[in-house]
């Protein structure tokens, strides 16, 4: 039996939370601001990047690096970056653990790092970064299964489409 077409699902509003972040960042004094994401085709990155891209503006489009997760990797597109010309003032990554890449790539720059999901160890390390609203998230979850057990399914009001 194969999957079905559609399901439901919950999820945070991602772009929402990298325009609000790429936007603090824009209030600080930030005007070449960088983002380091996953490839296309991630419905979450997709996302994330376009929350980035449509605060950040065309004039960053050049400051915009697909990588897959991981601290090295962040490493890796943050140093690829601060070789431009016009190397970014500020980075959003789509994940803390590309974000702790960036960290580690920046250093002694005086280039901001934020990162995405707020994890216990961007925590421990300081790091700026976009908190998920975990309990309204479980609690549409509940909603959700709630409404799958009484036949009426509700979907996620941040997507029309589940991630693939």
């Amino acid at each position: 039996m194969g999957a079905p077409a559609s399901h439901p699902w919950v999820d945070v509003d991602n772009a929402a939370g990298t325009a609000a972040a790429t936007r603090r960042l824009r209030d600080t004094g930030h005007e070449r601001i960088g983002f380091i994401g996953w490839p296309a085709g991630s419905g979450v990155g997709d996302a994330r990047r376009s929350g980035w891209a449509t605060t950040a503006g065309p004039a960053c489009a050049e400051l915009d690096r697909s990588t897959v997760d991981g601290v090295a990797e962040g490493e890796a597109a943050a140093r690829d970056l601060l070789r431009l010309p016009e190397p970014p003032t500020a980075l959003v990554c789509a994940s803390d653990s590309l974000a702790v890449g960036a960290v580690a790539a920046v250093r002694d720059t005086g280039v901001a790092v934020t990162g995405f999901d707020d994890t216990p160890v961007a925590r421990v390390l300081g790091l700026t970064s976009v908190a998920q609203p975990l309990a309204e998230a479980a609690a549409r979850c509940v909603a959700l299964l709630a409404g799958v057990l009484d036949g009426v399914p509700r979907r996620n009001p941040y997507s029309s489409n589940p991630p693939s």
